[in-house]
């Protein structure tokens, strides 16, 4: 294993982007149970754990993840480890993920992983990277085909968003979202154009 000591202090680290992925078995508190039953299986002591929640793995802009690379900093050596459920939590950008990396290697933290561990050989470090890519190319392909499909709703007339005052959220005959007449709201948006007109 690799650079993992017993008796080593650990912080934990736990992103979701958003609430879907807890139907996915990547809730903050199962990321968060099972990271910490691999810094027990490990001997790590487990000092602090971080939450972003709500935020993308595409940047490295998350208050809870910038707060755990400052802990580091303040402790001047003290964490010997970084634990994440899998590597697209700390990062879906390869030049991020190794860069991160390569932060937390000059200062003698590891970062871990509960999905899949590697080893600091060249083999492994390979794997390493081609992981990271993977969680990259996963990222940029969720992006496409959340683009292409927003594309075709609006192609096809459907609301994408919210309804605009005066109007409600409802779906069609089709179970396509649609927009109706808010009855309470749109008699007061219509007077306010006609006293503006």
């Amino acid at each position: 294993m690799k650079g993992k000591s017993s008796d080593g202090r650990a912080l934990i680290y736990v992103r979701v982007s958003d609430d879907r992925q807890g139907e996915k078995g990547y809730s903050p508190a199962s990321q968060e149970e099972q990271c910490r039953k691999y810094c027990s299986f490990h001997g790590m002591a487990v000092e602090k754990v971080y939450y972003d929640r709500g935020k993308t793995g595409r940047n490295l802009s998350r208050p809870a993840f910038q707060e755990l690379l400052k802990h580091i900093k303040d402790s001047r050596g003290k964490i010997t480890s970084v634990v994440a459920l899998k590597r697209d939590r700390i990062a879906r950008n390869t030049g991020d993920y190794l860069g991160t990396k390569a932060l937390l290697k000059k200062k003698g933290v590891d970062l871990c992983f509960v999905d899949v561990d590697t080893d600091e050989g060249a083999a492994g470090r390979f794997l390493e990277t081609m992981l990271a890519a993977a969680a990259e190319l996963e990222s940029d392909l969720n992006s496409e085909r959340t683009t292409l499909s927003m594309d075709k709703a609006r192609r096809e007339g459907r609301l994408m968003n919210r309804a605009p005052i005066g109007y409600l959220n409802a779906r069609d005959e089709n179970d396509k979202s649609s927009a109706v007449i808010d009855p309470e709201r749109a008699p007061f948006v219509r007077k306010a154009f006609e006293m503006i007109a």
